[in-house]
């Protein structure tokens, strides 16, 4: 009878076009992270789990094995089954768990009956966020060009554009889903978690031929999300560009990307506003929920950018001499035929 082989995350990542990955986790821990394009067929699913841990706490280990054996073991036939739809003829099949233990070795022995082409990876998912680490920690070697500026400027649309133009751009308030402002959750919904946040870096630097990444300025922190050590250590010794734009426009900007979050997200906006007391004062404060409740957000955003963000902004501004280059998005098309012509 055939063996399942053993391979190492270092080796799978290597030759990763050649393998399919089936992670056999429950549900919510492959949706916390998992290894790019695998596909998710729990051996236990999410309450199942809670059993078998619960009589594990309570009965022990023998007893939680017994149970998950006749949770298993009727719907082997099935199980098996959807292994096969969903691989391909000939494919080099990955499995892995958490750690590498119980559920990946039942799955890769009972697949191994019937394919020659089957490994288990050690140490299962674990292997692959400290190889994630691992990499932004002593592997990242690629130069990272940062576009800075004051809130509103276009930043972001300007990554969005260069992308488009085929340029190594990043953008990372994309992966953290956050626009990195205390406004920055509203209308997006929940942030990814930071195992994941970390894998799409990764996975978007892999992907990313050039010698150097483009992205804009953060701060180490994006929501609750936190830019790994490695990757933030580069950024902010990367080379520095300054982008601005006129009151005008950055304030026309800002409203139209809110866009309909103005009128859906009303309450959360307001709330977001009084967090803003300390540092500008209660009765500013009130003024501002005042006019954003009467009068719209126009008058509202203009105050904050120039009364709090341009402040905070400034507080923590590169000296004009250590930008390598000043661009302009009140043209827009301009702006990017610049820095395609400057950054090759």
């Amino acid at each position: 009878m055939a063996k399942f082989k053993h391979i190492s995350i270092e080796e799978a990542m290597v030759n990763k076009s050649e393998y399919i990955f089936f992670d056999v986790r429950s549900e919510s821990e492959f949706a916390e992270d998992h290894i790019l394009g695998a596909v998710n067929l729990p051996l236990l699913d999410d309450n199942e789990r809670k059993i078998i841990g619960t009589i594990y706490k309570e009965k022990g280990n023998k007893l939680a094995k017994e149970k998950a054996r006749e949770m298993v073991l009727p719907r082997s036939l099935a199980y098996l089954n959807s292994f096969h739809k969903s691989a391909k003829d000939n494919s080099k099949i990955i499995i892995y768990c958490a750690r590498g233990g119980d559920r990946s070795e039942v799955t890769a022995t009972l697949l191994s009956i019937e394919l020659d082409n089957v490994y288990k990876l050690s140490g299962g998912y674990k292997s692959y966020r400290n190889y994630i680490l691992n990499y932004f920690e002593k592997d990242f070697n690629k130069k990272i060009r940062v576009l800075y500026g004051l809130t509103g400027c276009g930043k972001t649309e300007l990554l969005k554009l260069l992308k488009e133009k085929k340029m190594p751009v990043i953008d990372l308030e994309g992966l953290a889903n956050n626009r990195g402002s205390v406004f920055g959750h509203i209308g997006l919904g929940e942030q990814p978690s930071q195992k994941k946040f970390d894998s799409d870096l990764f996975n978007s630097i892999i992907s990313i031929e050039s010698k150097y990444i483009i992205v804009e300025g953060e701060s180490k922190k994006i929501g609750r999300l936190y830019i790994p050590n490695g990757f933030y250590d580069k950024m902010i010794n990367g080379e520095s560009y300054l982008i601005e734009s006129n009151i005008n426009n950055r304030t026309k900007r800002i409203i139209k990307d809110y866009g309909g979050f103005l009128d859906e997200n009303k309450d959360e906006i307001v709330r977001s506003i009084n967090v803003l007391k300390d540092f500008l004062g209660k009765k500013v404060v009130d003024e501002l929920v005042d006019s954003f409740n009467n009068l719209g957000a126009e008058n509202v955003v203009s105050y904050l950018l120039i009364n709090y963000y341009d402040i905070l902004y400034n507080k923590n501004r590169k000296n004009n001499n250590r930008y390598k280059h000043t661009y302009d998005t009140n043209d827009m098309d301009a702006c990017i035929n610049s820095i395609m012509k400057d950054f090759v």
